[in-house]
Order: structure tokens, then C-alpha cells, then sequence
């Protein structure tokens, strides 16, 4: 049977029927702007954040306490699905997804930054150089600067040494 948690904001989480003291009025939950479910306990200044499912995950029969490093993850990706079956450890902690760019990358491209209006594109090279960036070029346009990176990337996949311009 699945119980339903209201939330302050009219929001609805679902969790497993053994979880119904997390509904007694005392925790005032909340979406957190990382898209989580959470409330604080206690006072200034022993205040505790407690997150919705990293505390049903502990609860889970034959699971231990989290480490402060460990991360639990909803299986199909819904924060408010909160049930048990939905929740598993996260093995591995990317801090960037495999194909994606940072965070502060304002070009939109990989390897390229820019550079008041023109765009600069750099690649790394760690075996010739240790690691330091080599500079590829500034170019009036975003694309035209990461057509330079992947075509050097291209070239260091093949082999080939890159020169700095």
C-alpha cells in the first residue's frame, strides 16, 4: 500500500505505508531548490537538515547508517517517488556526466572559452606536455572555434602532435 505525504508547497510524496510517522506534524517538509525533499530540525545553531529518502533508505531492513559521502538516487529519477523499491546507493559520483559540459562553460562548446567578443579554443594534452593546455587559436565565431578543437581532437585520437598557433 503507498501512503502519501502533502507537502507545504501542495505537492505530493509518494512512500510505503511504513513510513507514516514521517507524516507527524513536527517535520514541516519541503522541496529543496536541488529538486529533494528535506525539512530542519531543532534550532539555531544545532540545526540538521533531514532528507526524505536518504532517511527511508536507512530505514530499509538489513541497510546501515550513510556515510556522509554516500548518495542514495531514485531509480526512475522522480524525487517524489520515495518508496523503498525506488531508492538504491549510488555506486559511482560523476561529477560530470560522460559527454556533458561544466558548469561554467559559457560558450557552449567543449574546449572553447570566451574571449571578449571572439571565442578561443584550447585541448589538453597530457602525455607531450603534462597536462597543460595548447592553444589552438581566436576565432570570430563559437563554431568555427570548436570545429578547430574537434579537428585537433581528431588529430590526438590519430596520434598525431598538436602545435600551439
Amino acid at each position: 500500500m503507498v501512503f502519501y505525504l502533502p507537502l507545504h508547497s501542495g505537492k505530493v510524496v509518494e512512500l510505503c505505508d511504513d513510513d507514516d510517522d514521517l507524516a507527524d506534524p513536527q517535520f514541516h517538509w519541503y522541496v529543496h531548490s536541488d529538486n529533494f525533499v528535506c525539512c530542519v530540525i531543532g534550532r539555531a545553531p544545532h540545526k540538521k537538515m533531514l532528507v526524505l529518502h536518504r532517511i527511508i533508505y536507512e530505514r530499509t531492513p538489513g541497510h546501515t547508517r550513510l556515510l556522509q559521502r554516500q548518495q542514495v538516487e531514485h531509480i526512475d529519477k522522480n524525487p517524489f517517488n520515495c518508496q523503498r523499491k525506488n531508492l538504491r546507493l549510488r555506486r559511482k559520483h560523476f561529477k560530470k556526466p560522460p559527454g556533458s559540459l561544466f558548469r561554467n562553460n559559457t560558450s557552449g562548446y567543449p574546449g572553447v572559452s570566451r574571449y571578449g567578443c571572439q571565442f578561443r579554443a584550447f585541448i589538453r594534452d597530457i602525455r607531450e606536455r603534462g597536462g597543460k593546455n595548447i592553444y589552438l587559436g581566436t576565432y570570430p565565431l563559437g563554431e568555427m572555434a570548436a570545429a578547430a578543437y574537434q579537428e585537433a581532437k581528431e588529430r590526438k585520437a590519430r596520434g598525431e602532435k598538436i602545435r600551439d598557433r
